[in-house]
């Protein structure tokens, strides 16, 4: 089970207290600490019940491994008797550099065993040759995430961009009728084996291969960049609290990113959140954020109903630096004046 989720609310719930102001960062904070709570009750109790044994520690270290193993490979002149001894606890020294894949993580993270030495020691030896092969840490970290931001990434075997696991290693599939694995136990025997076959086409993303347009729109950096021009929409027509809605989306996408493959079962999430992306960038937005909301109409008399001051819904006027208008007697007048968010209501002088 996946937990980077946690990391992106420890991310998130700051910066969207922040972003909400004084009047929401409490009401935010409420409900993100909830969350969080509830996330943490919720995997407990399916930790225990389904029996989920905790990862190795090898698991959040995808990164730093990768990284590692770059440097070994590039440079393996570089590292000291000590630091070696130091990596040779945790990794195969001698054949780490074979080991190493730019677009995936697992042949390297599966080499790796905490219990040969202490972890800061290891933490240790990767500052330092951090230090001195800062390019080459920054090339390792963006060949392992590139397909997430980079439209035109080549496609590598490594990291397909394949929508469902519909493919299960160990059982050939060359009509698509059938799927299993003899190390599950299972095989699924198909009743329409030509939908299935065509379910297979699209989740293996070869249907959208011939198509420069569906080959992008359906690519693994998609979803960053959509979100991205829906966030850009938003801000420019109602500042900041707009990109409240994409706060969650965006810690959760860096999380991918320090992850051990890109694909696309990932980002799933981010697919299903579309429509709230598109539905903020389409939001009729005030001058300061807020929603236009319709404004009743005074009666056709010649002067406005009498009764204590009160605003209109919307954005107050004086926060918009603006004057108010007292209610005009003519209605053409008043009625351009609330198009345009300056009236309030008054009571008779």
């Amino acid at each position: 089970m996946r937990n980077n989720a946690i990391y992106a609310l420890a991310l998130a719930v700051p910066v969207s207290a922040c972003m909400a102001g004084r009047t929401g960062w409490r009401r935010m904070l409420i409900l993100s600490l909830l969350s969080v709570a509830l996330g943490f009750v919720a995997s407990g109790v399916l930790y225990g019940v389904l029996d989920v044994v905790p990862g190795s520690v090898g698991e959040a270290l995808s990164v730093p491994l990768q990284q590692l193993a770059r440097v070994v490979r590039d440079d393996p002149d570089s590292l000291t008797a000590e630091q070696r001894k130091v990596l040779s606890a945790f990794l195969p020294v001698d054949q780490i550099g074979d080991l190493y894949t730019p677009r995936l993580a697992d042949p390297v993270k599966g080499s790796f065993s905490a219990q040969g030495g202490q972890l800061a020691e290891l933490l240790g030896v990767w500052v330092s040759l951090g230090a001195s092969h800062p390019v080459t840490y920054l090339d390792a970290f963006l060949s392992l995430n590139v397909p997430y931001w980079y439209p035109l990434s080549s496609d590598n075997k490594a990291s397909e961009r394949v929508y469902v696991g519909v493919v299960v290693i160990g059982q050939d599939m060359a009509d698509g009728a059938s799927l299993g694995n003899d190390q599950y136990g299972f095989v699924r025997q198909s009743r329409i084996p030509w939908l299935l076959a065509r379910y297979v086409d699209v989740a293996i993303f070869d249907a959208f291969r011939g198509n420069p347009l569906l080959s992008v729109m359906f690519g693994l950096a998609f979803p960053f960049w959509f979100m991205l021009g829906c966030l850009g929409a938003s801000v420019a027509a109602a500042k900041r609290r707009a990109a409240l809605p994409f706060v969650p989306a965006l810690a959760v996408w860096l999380t991918f990113t320090v992850g051990p493959a890109s694909l696309m079962r990932y980002l799933l999430p981010l697919v299903c959140c579309y429509p709230i992306f598109l539905g903020t960038a389409l939001q009729p937005w005030g001058t300061r954020g807020c929603a236009r909301r319709a404004r009743p109409m005074p009666s056709m008399g010649t002067q406005a109903s009498p009764g204590p001051k009160r605003r209109m819904g919307g954005c107050s006027s004086r926060s918009m630096g603006r004057q108010p208008a007292v209610v005009p007697r003519d209605v053409t007048e008043w009625y351009n004046n609330c198009a345009l968010g300056t009236t309030e209501w008054h009571g008779k002088p």
